[in-house]
């Protein structure tokens, strides 16, 4: 079926009416504005992480990783897998709520906790735009597993 331009812009503007467009985020409704849904956003990112070169580190580096509590407790005793995404700095102070950090960051679900996880020298990363997150934010990822002493704090977020 053709739709014209206005068509779509009405069907957008009622969706995001339904989706409660006055507390929705402003990344949901860009991904409204622009017809894309959250899974077209995560096979936009894999597909740009798989054509990024990797490249290390010139040095060592502190990101956090927000993720559930089950999967920290398991990276703390294995380690990050490789392909796992993180932010690409970690500024200092008290973390963003669960809701926040959602937002900033284009994740698919809320966190539970936020790693503190400091990269070695030499690990080869990708450093790239978070996709469905804030401007400005963004996000690391490793093509080695980032070994479990790496992992310094985690630390619980709030609802």
């Amino acid at each position: 079926m053709h739709c014209s331009g206005r068509l779509r812009f009405s069907i957008a503007i009622v969706a995001l009416l339904l989706a409660g467009g006055v507390g929705a985020s402003e990344t949901a409704r860009k991904q409204l504005r622009s017809g894309q849904s959250s899974a077209a956003v995560r096979r936009r990112d894999a597909a740009r992480d798989a054509k990024a070169p990797a490249k290390p580190l010139p040095r060592g580096r502190t990101v956090y990783r927000y993720t559930t509590k089950r999967r920290a407790q398991e990276e703390t005793k294995k380690g990050i897998p490789p392909g796992a995404h993180m932010t690409s700095r970690a500024p200092v102070g008290r973390p963003p709520g669960a809701g926040r950090a959602k937002q900033q960051y284009g994740l698919n679900r809320r966190p539970e906790v936020r790693e503190t996880v400091h990269v070695p020298q030499g690990q080869p990363a990708k450093l790239n735009k978070a996709l469905g997150g804030a401007p400005g934010k963004g996000e690391l990822t490793s093509s080695r597993r980032i070994p479990p002493k790496s992992i310094k704090k985690v630390v619980p977020l709030k609802k």
